[in-house]
């Protein structure tokens, strides 16, 4: 058996790492020299950097990585390529929780692994989220929990999780995808290949969630946000002061965990530590009655609203760049005033003056907490929640957000930063 891997970045280079260990001879391809000399120098074989249709004749089995469009010209000539989780599914026997959504999948699979994993249960987080699953496909685990992205899943033939998560679908990735209803069918696609065997745990409160999941074969358990979840016949408090969306990620966990053997006290033990993770609306400082909050990972305008809304008076910092998507609904609920950067930051200035929200524009994250800080007064928050990709100004939302963090903490002047002014 041959395999051809198109694109040798995460998920890339854990396919050809579990083709290896097959005994499966791979060859890498990318369009990036550097990524190429990263596979050679791992001991692969290497085409590339130019593309060419020919490549694919000469093997066995195409995997495309989730990063090239269909559209694109390499898209188009592997059409028939499966994508990395489809390769790792058909070489494991492990039984999958698989979840997706907008919003919330990587707060969810962590969640349900830490539940399962304090039970005992040998489970791992792996998928979309730097572990990929052909990482861990081929080792003896009890569960997989497993993140699919929309990417991901548009190109799966198989694909079965044994329990499936379906949080909400929102407008996201249109530049990808080409439409929400493009988008949101290759969402759906989490489910369908389940039988009567398996299940579907689907948003009650979404539409769009509800409509794919209505003729799926699975059997569908719908969930919304509760204050309580019940595990073998105990019931469970969970956290105060987490909002809706938080929630219903619990509930969806313990759900999800609730299909293998967990019992209430071990559950009830990892619960109580429960912590949102990263860049997921984090305290940076209060300052002089203002609160800053990180929410880098908020990357769309439904992420970005949800945020906006968990707090009482916010002074937004968003922009980046936009994936094509409406970016009227992030300002729809009502900061009292926003500070745009990146690339959108002309759309959100023309939003929020068509809604009477004050609104200036910043050049560098600097820049921006400092006008925040000064539109802010006591009893606000100051919340990075983008609604958009961080690539036109950050390598990614993590760096974004601990560059937000660092100014706040210059603010406050507790850095060490030797930076010169900025004017």
């Amino acid at each position: 058996m041959s395999l051809l891997v198109v694109g040798a970045g995460v998920s890339g280079l854990a396919a050809a790492g579990l083709a290896t260990r097959l005994g499966t001879s791979v060859t890498l391809f990318d369009s990036s020299t550097e990524s190429l000399q990263q596979a050679a120098d791992a001991g692969y074989t290497t085409v590339g950097p130019d593309w060419n249709s020919a490549f694919l004749s000469a093997f066995d089995e195409v995997v495309i990585s989730p990063g090239i469009p269909p559209w694109s010209e390499i898209g188009r000539d592997a059409a028939a390529a499966i994508s990395e989780i489809e390769y790792a599914f058909s070489h494991t026997t492990t039984p999958i929780i698989a979840v997706t959504g907008t919003n919330g999948k990587t707060t969810v699979t962590g969640a349900t692994a830490g539940i399962l994993s304090a039970n005992g249960i040998d489970a791992v987080a792996c998928g979309n989220i730097g572990l990929a699953l052909s990482d861990v496909a081929d080792q003896p685990r009890d569960v997989l929990v497993v993140e699919v992205s929309s990417f991901q899943l548009y190109s799966i033939r198989s694909f079965r999780p044994d329990v499936a998560v379906i949080l909400n679908v929102a407008p996201d990735h249109l530049d990808w995808h080409g439409s929400f209803e493009a988008y949101a069918a290759a969402k759906g696609r989490i489910t369908e290949n389940q039988t009567i065997d398996d299940v579907c745990i689907a948003n009650k409160n979404d539409p769009v969630v509800r409509g794919l999941v209505a003729f799926t074969a699975a059997t569908v358990e719908l969930v919304e946000p509760a204050a309580l979840v019940h595990v073998d016949g105990s019931t469970i408090q969970l956290p105060e002061g987490l909002d809706a969306a938080f929630t219903l990620d619990l509930v969806a966990a313990v759900r999800a965990a609730s299909h293998f053997t967990i019992e209430p006290e071990p559950t009830r033990t990892w619960i109580d530590t429960f912590e949102t993770g990263p860049h997921r609306r984090q305290l940076v400082e209060v300052l002089e009655g203002i609160a800053y909050v990180n929410d880098s990972k908020a990357t769309n305008p439904h992420a970005a609203s949800m945020s906006v809304r968990a707090y009482p008076g916010v002074v937004l910092i968003a922009g980046g760049r936009n994936k094509q998507l409406d970016l009227t609904p992030l300002l729809a609920a009502e900061p009292h005033a926003l500070v745009a950067i990146g690339e959108a930051s002309d759309d959100l200035l023309g939003i929020a003056g068509r809604t009477g929200i004050e609104a200036v524009a910043a050049h560098d994250m600097r820049d921006a907490v400092r006008k925040a800080a000064d539109l802010a007064r006591p009893g606000d928050t100051v919340l990075l929640a983008p609604g958009c990709t961080s690539f036109d100004m950050f390598e990614n939302y993590q760096v974004r957000g601990e560059e937000f963090a660092r100014e706040v903490r210059y603010l406050a002047g507790r850095s060490d930063d030797s930076r010169q002014e900025q004017p």
